[in-house]
This record gives structure tokens, C-alpha cells and sequence, in this order.
């Protein structure tokens, strides 16, 4: 009959191989060195160029534009002369008597425009209170179909804030 050998156990580390293994302290980080530095900040003046390259590019096709102020017709970003020609366009198409109403609420509608000027879509951001004006005023930026473009030829926001009074 054959004896198996009996496992032999693993005997547990001193106490100085402990010590060995614990994982040693990070280093303090060394300076760099003026000429690293210098290559750092002309990189960093690079990257900031090309990002404002970037940003005006962005801003001179359109973008997604930013949101229009109080008023008749679009504000905030929009050049003046665009938001005039706005208003001319889209106020004779809105079919309502302003007497019927007290005081001069305004409704506001956001506005999706293609690059083109074509209105992709309409919504009521802010309710005037009285649901036909609201009513004409939506209707009448569904006639327009488009919003003009500006004396570059472009749009020069792609989401625009209009807001509409009644008796201006």
C-alpha cells in the first residue's frame, strides 16, 4: 500500500516581508523645466485659436442661435434690420381686431428655422391669455411659411423667440 503524502501548507510571511510588499510612496512631482513650460502655454494658445476659429464659424452658419428678447418680433442675438423685416412679413398675415381685447397682452412663440428660413416649427412659449390672439398669431407665422433672411443672406438664428402684441 502506498502512502499519499501528506499537503504541505503554505507558512505564513514574517513580518519583514510585510514590510516589503506595503507599495512605496508616491514621489513629489519635480518642477518642470521653463522650456516644458513654455511649450505648454504656446499649446495652450493653439488650442484657444482653434476654438475660437470654431465658435465663429458656428456663429456665422447659423448655429443654434440663442433666444430672442421682448418686443414685437425677435430680439437678443438678431440684427436689428432683420428683426424689422420679421415683423413686416409675419404682422399682416395675423387676422384679428385688436378692440376686442383690453390692455396688450403678448404672446410668445419660439420659432425652428431651417437654414434656408423655411419655419420647421411653431410653439406657444408663453400664452397671452387670450387664446385668439394666440390662435392668429400662429396661424399667421403658418401663412408666412418662412422667415426672411438678413442683408447677408442668411439666418441669423436657427431658434428664434417672437413676441407679439396686439395693439403695436
Amino acid at each position: 500500500m502506498k502512502e499519499t503524502p501528506k499537503p504541505i501548507k503554505p507558512t505564513p510571511p514574517k513580518e519583514k516581508d510585510k514590510e516589503k510588499e506595503k507599495p512605496k510612496k508616491a514621489e513629489a512631482p519635480k518642477a518642470t523645466a521653463p522650456a516644458e513650460t513654455k511649450a505648454n502655454a504656446a499649446a495652450e494658445k493653439v488650442r484657444a485659436d482653434q476654438l475660437a476659429r470654431l465658435r465663429a464659424a458656428a456663429g456665422a452658419e447659423g448655429g443654434s442661435g440663442g433666444t430672442s428678447g421682448s418686443g414685437v418680433g425677435a430680439g437678443g442675438n438678431a440684427p436689428p434690420g432683420w428683426t424689422d423685416k420679421v415683423i413686416k412679413k409675419v404682422k399682416p398675415l395675423i387676422v384679428f381686431n385688436p378692440e376686442s381685447v383690453s390692455g396688450n397682452p403678448a404672446a410668445v412663440v419660439k420659432v425652428n428655422l431651417a437654414p434656408d428660413g423655411a419655419i420647421l416649427s411653431t410653439d406657444l412659449v408663453t400664452s397671452s391669455g387670450n387664446a385668439g390672439w394666440d390662435r392668429a398669431v400662429l396661424l399667421a407665422l403658418t401663412r408666412a411659411e418662412s422667415l426672411p433672411k438678413d442683408d447677408n443672406g442668411k439666418i441669423p438664428q436657427r431658434e428664434v423667440k417672437l413676441t407679439f402684441k396686439p395693439k403695436d
